[in-house]
């Protein structure tokens, strides 16, 4: 549903190996159909793996909606189920600050903005001997299991000779998530 009237409705058509048309259809009373419908924007389609089943997930360029899930399929013991997923939308996006507490007891502020599944991580910090730190780094960002959460910060994306990072974190509340990087240091993200 684009809005919570639900006159209009949000569909896609596959156009290519991963790629989907958005379109916006509106309710017509006359005929009790969602049939007027026009092309907006283009996007992705993946399948991915999460809590055991194969889920269709649908990235980016599609309208912003006013309701807050996505009804998108998934594959589960055989059977194909009707699933619905956090959206993507401004308003869903996750604006963290976080606290990181390095090896030698030294704290360290970042940042980091997620939109969807990747976004921006970036440490508040400058080291003129290491030019990796301080940099916006891409991140991808997947739930594992209820309150336990990965992020993985592509430095070698950012800047080559830059390292990858893998953070495994735990729900400590609602806007706090608590973890450790494969290199030692705690991380705590606290939302903004």
């Amino acid at each position: 549903m684009l809005n919570e009237q639900q006159t209009r409705l949000l569909r896609a058509a596959f156009t290519g190996a991963g790629t989907v048309q958005y379109y916006a259809c509106n309710f017509d009373p006359v005929t009790s159909a969602y049939d007027t419908c026009a092309a907006t924007e283009t996007g992705t389609v993946e399948i991915r793996t999460e809590g055991g089943a194969r889920v269709l997930v649908f990235n980016g360029g599609h309208p912003p909606t006013g309701v807050g899930s996505l009804r998108t399929f998934g594959e589960y013991g055989g059977a194909v189920y009707v699933v619905r997923g956090t959206k993507s939308d401004t308003q869903y996006n996750v604006n963290k600050t976080s606290r990181i507490t390095l090896k030698n007891g030294r704290q360290v502020d970042a940042q980091l903005q997620l939109q969807a599944a990747g976004g921006t991580w970036r440490t508040l910090a400058q080291n003129p001997g290491d030019p990796c730190v301080g940099i916006p780094t891409p991140t991808q960002w997947r739930r594992v299991e209820s309150g336990v959460y990965e992020l993985h910060l592509q430095g070698s994306k950012a800047l080559t000779g830059c390292r990858d990072n893998l953070i495994t974190f735990q729900q400590l509340d609602a806007g706090t998530l608590r973890g450790r990087s494969d290199a030692g240091a705690e991380i705590v993200l606290t939302r903004r």
